[in-house]
């Protein structure tokens, strides 16, 4: 199966940091992984990462439209290929707010309907907790990771891959609209009327 996902990174206090999710009904593969999940039929492989990364932080980011506004902020995403998996990276800046609002919010949810049988069926509440890890986060938790995830893992934290994404973040520029600024003097003598 093709699978689309995306991977928030940042450097916040001079160090790389991923965001991950904790997946929360599935038994098979419990753990932390990216955003993602299969790519649908009609979909492409780009438009199947950003309805994953939108239904798995449960709109935290905003929908579809607002998270494809928030990636191309910068520019581009950088792939990562693992097997059918596709990785989008793309910068993201740092908030803990967001993450802190979730994992309490979720905790809530699942802690109050853990017997209803909408939580296991729905794809809106797949993850309870996220969590922005640096690369020794990484190593170290390891094994909170899903099974299948923790080769991706394994090929994140190498010094090729770490190489690459610190590259990747220092060309991402955030894309403004130039506005150009008129200082007061101009603005007053163009303004001033002739005599």
């Amino acid at each position: 199966m093709v699978a689309s996902a995306f991977l928030p990174v940042t450097i916040h206090n001079n160090k790389l940091h991923f965001l991950f999710a904790k997946e929360a009904n599935d038994d098979s593969a419990p753990g932390f992984s990216d955003f993602g999940g299969g790519v649908e039929a009609d979909e492409n492989i780009y438009e199947a990462g950003l309805r994953e990364f939108a239904e798995e932080s449960t709109g935290c980011f905003g929908d579809e439209s607002k998270i494809r506004v928030m990636v191309e902020k910068y520019g581009k995403v950088l792939p990562l290929v693992h097997n059918t998996y596709n990785i989008h990276i793309f910068r993201m800046d740092y908030d803990s707010s967001n993450v802190s609002f979730f994992n309490n919010t979720h905790s809530f949810i699942h802690s109050r309907l853990k017997d209803c049988d909408f939580l296991r069926s729905t794809k809106i509440f797949e993850k309870v907790e996220m969590s922005w890890m640096t690369v020794p986060d990484m190593i170290r938790r390891r094994d909170e990771f899903r099974p299948f995830y923790r080769e991706i893992v394994d090929k994140l934290v190498s010094k090729d891959e770490i190489k690459r994404i610190k590259t990747f973040l220092r060309n991402s520029k955030l894309i403004r609209k130039t506005v150009s600024k008129i200082s007061s003097k101009s603005y007053l003598r163009n303004t001033r009327k002739k005599k």
